[in-house]
């Protein structure tokens, strides 16, 4: 074995090592609801990776800048309680009711689409962020 060959089989066991190392969450935005209190948004971090994780923040990141965090709404929907630490698999979600997001948005002037994304905050500085909803708060809130 040629000492190019050795040195190339212990970078990629170098790199193996860092990328288990390595914090990884996955954090989606879908629908739910309930009979008695409405429609909400759900926002769920799901660590992907090999490492425990401790999410410190679940939120909905608005494109204009800040987010909109759950302030709990009740015992039929139950948000996480956070801090939380998740293993491999695991999860941890917030609810978010539509109307309030919608209360938001247009006390903010946001009265047009606007983009949502899903965001997640773990101990380590780590920002995690979903794929980007639209979202139109006028339409939503003439159905």
């Amino acid at each position: 074995m040629s000492f190019a060959s050795v040195v190339q089989f212990a970078l990629g066991v170098a790199n193996l090592r860092q990328a288990a190392d390595k914090r990884s969450v996955q954090v989606t935005l879908s629908a739910a609801g309930d009979p008695e209190l409405g429609a909400f948004a759900k926002v769920t971090a799901t660590n992907t990776g090999h490492r425990p994780v401790m999410v410190t923040t679940i939120a909905l990141e608005l494109s204009s800048g800040g987010r909109l965090c759950s302030v709990g709404h009740g015992a039929a929907l139950k948000d996480t309680p956070l801090p939380a630490i998740l293993s491999d698999g695991q999860s941890a979600h917030i609810y978010l009711p539509y109307r309030e997001i919608v209360a938001t948005l247009v006390t903010r002037g946001q009265v047009g689409v606007t983009k949502l994304t899903p965001v997640c905050e773990d101990t380590g500085g780590g920002i995690y962020k979903g794929k980007a909803s639209k979202f139109d708060p006028v339409q939503f809130a003439r159905t």
